[in-house]
């Protein structure tokens, strides 16, 4: 049975129990399991009517057809993909997608369900109370969100900070890939007011430790960083009471939505991509169609809202505070979950310490004269050796020094300086592993085997770290072979007599006759 069939064989259904069987509204709603709204909309239309409706869908979908791979593809893929994500990715994926109103859209994945037989995975939603409305300039909510998004090297999780504003219902939104400290929600709310050009009266948030210290009964102490920035914005704080989400239902929803909508099948590439594709979210989607409940488009309402805002002018935020850190044995450092090289030497004792800081998805690493030392990218994933193979070589010499020192390692110090000099001109760029490859080698032999392998690179005008190390192995290993000669051991009388010892043989014979009593 097609599709047009059974909505016919609702419309007479519908029409039916109305006139017939004298069933209300509400009742034929019940009886048919369907939306009153659709009752209504039946029965207020005549045969003819309903066939021109009929119609006008069919030329809706003709609209869509030529996006119909792309949906069927996301839906075999992805059964859980609502119609409202699937416009945003039309959207996305289509920058010239034509303007149809998300019912039509619901209607074409409707129809792409049920020409390919593709169920849809329902999950259970949390319901929440709404809040009175209020007005522009008042009041926004904020809220963290985390989520595990799949990668090319396994599962991401992110991290999110959303701001919305109350009454218009405009929303910003910023991820990054650690949990979010009272500094970095300080910058997110920071890139929040800049982008919506002004500042509320009140902001709502949870009793988040971010934010707050303590509480006892009404009482919040805020983090000494957090209030002093409230403070100096004279933004007005109000905390929610502790498991009670419906006096924050809208910035709750937005969450569950940028989840649902936007995170949902999203394949993870980088943080600095994931803010772009959510700042273009927020434009298509997000801030750009018509809110469910106030049936209006947020960006157009917050035009009006940002003439309510308090102004936003630029204030400077003091740097991350530095933490000091203990330095391994190994000049490595461990820090949340990944292990970060530093410089050789960094390590003097068990007491070895450093400062580290981050900075827009970077580790500063510092000393305690505040000197970075190292600087490392911040792995998405847990669980990796970051390692800058530079931290390995000494470089407490400059190159001249470190030269200089190479050629008082040998007896012949011209041969030498022929040598180093070579190297230097030939590998300008790997100078310093070049020379602590010649240092490394000098140090495992004899000064004869040294100067025997340094005149033989010269003699052949061999210039390379590793062909004068191979050359000392080399010669190393002919010098063995040639004094030392093997000796040959005679065998003892006992052990001659042994070996012409023959031992008894059994016969096959007795074997089988032992195998014959047994039976």
């Amino acid at each position: 049975m097609t599709a047009t069939q059974t909505k016919l064989i609702m419309y007479y259904e519908i029409h039916r129990l109305h006139i017939i069987e004298g069933m209300s509204v509400r009742g034929i709603s019940k009886h048919l399991v369907c939306d009153r709204r659709t009752v209504s909309k039946y029965l207020s239309m005549n045969e003819t009517e309903y066939f021109e409706f009929l119609e006008k869908q069919r030329e809706r979908n003709k609209l869509l057809t030529g996006y119909e791979p792309f949906v069927y593809s996301k839906l075999d893929e992805f059964k859980d993909t609502s119609a409202a994500q699937m416009h945003d990715w039309l959207k996305e994926r289509y920058p010239d997608f034509p303007k149809v109103s998300q019912k039509t859209i619901y209607n074409f994945v409707f129809w792409i369900r049920e020409k390919y037989n593709i169920p849809f995975a329902s999950k259970t939603n949390r319901d929440y109370f709404t809040v009175q409305e209020l007005p522009f300039g008042k009041q926004a909510q904020v809220d963290f969100g985390e989520y595990s998004m799949r990668s090319s090297n396994g599962m991401i999780k992110v991290y999110f900070f959303v701001l919305q504003l109350c009454a218009s219902r405009m929303k910003y939104l910023y991820f990054q890939l650690s949990p979010f400290t009272s500094h970095s929600a300080i910058q997110a709310h920071e890139m929040a007011f800049r982008q919506l050009e002004g500042i509320p009266e009140v902001l709502v948030y949870d009793q988040d430790r971010v934010f707050l210290v303590d509480e006892n009964l009404g009482e919040y102490i805020t983090t000494k960083e957090f209030g002093r920035y409230a403070s100096e914005r004279k933004i007005r704080l109000h905390f929610c009471h502790k498991y009670d989400p419906e006096s924050k239902g809208k910035i709750e929803n937005v969450v569950r939505y940028v989840k649902q909508n936007f995170l949902h099948n999203r394949l993870f590439e980088d943080i600095q991509t994931l803010n772009e594709q959510a700042g273009g979210w927020l434009v298509r989607t997000g801030n750009g169609i018509e809110h469910t409940f106030t049936k209006k488009i947020p960006y157009h309402q917050w035009l009006l809202e940002k003439q309510h805002l308090q102004p936003y002018y630029p204030l400077s935020i003091p740097q991350d505070p530095l933490l000091d850190h203990g330095v391994l044995k190994d000049n490595t450092i461990r820090y949340r979950g990944n292990i970060y090289s530093l410089p050789t030497g960094t390590y003097k004792d068990n007491k070895s310490k450093v400062l580290i800081r981050e900075e827009d998805g970077t580790l500063l690493i510092s000393n305690l004269n505040n000197e970075v030392i190292a600087t490392h990218t911040i792995p998405a994933v847990k669980g990796i050796k970051v390692i800058n193979n530079n931290h390995k070589r000494d470089n407490s010499k400059n190159i001249e020094e470190l030269a200089l020192s190479t050629v008082n390692l040998f007896r012949n110090k011209v041969y030498a300086q022929n040598l180093v000099r070579a190297i230097l001109i030939k590998y300008p760029r790997n100078q310093r592993d070049q020379l602590t490859e010649i240092r490394k080698a000098v140090s495992y032999f004899t000064v004869e085997e040294v100067e025997h392998a340094l005149q033989y690179c010269i003699d052949n005008n061999i210039i390379n770290a590793s062909d004068f190390h191979n050359t000392l192995k080399v010669n190393h290993r002919t010098d063995i072979h040639e004094n030392i000669r093997p000796e040959i051991k005679t065998m003892s009388s006992q052990a001659a007599l042994i070996a012409m010892t023959i031992p008894n043989r059994s016969s096959i014979d007795d074997y089988q006759n032992a195998f014959i009593i047994n039976k």
